[in-house]
């Protein structure tokens, strides 16, 4: 009986030593995702509606809330000139304020109708 008591007691402290991890171990902590930002589309169409007069290409900008590209009263912007009396895009859409920008294809003759989809 006494071998038997031995042999259990070894087996016992065998098992409870197996059982215990080292303490080496470093617990990692999880790092939160971060949430991905949600997409927006917006789609804009423009139908000229006119009888005889063409319209300049369409320009489309989202932009910040502190943007403001023309006041009543104030000369307008270099950019803002361009697009009214030629129908250039590009100036008025380079402003840093604007966030996405889209322009159309070129002149919009009567009856006719362009769409831009912006992405955020």
């Amino acid at each position: 009986m006494n071998t038997l008591n031995k042999i259990g007691l070894a087996l016992l402290a065998t098992i409870s030593v197996a059982s215990c991890s080292d303490s080496d171990y470093v617990k990692e902590e999880m790092k939160p995702q971060p949430k991905p930002k949600p997409e927006y589309s917006y789609k804009v169409t423009l139908t000229n509606i006119t009888n005889n007069q063409p319209m300049s290409p369409l320009a489309f900008a989202l932009h910040m809330a502190d943007y403001n590209p023309w006041q009543i009263g104030s000369a307008a912007s270099d950019g803002l000139e361009m697009l009214a009396e030629r129908g250039a895009t590009a100036d008025f859409l380079a402003d840093p304020l604007i966030v996405k920008n889209g322009s159309g294809d070129g002149i919009i003759m009567p009856g006719m109708s362009q769409s831009i989809t912006l992405t955020t």
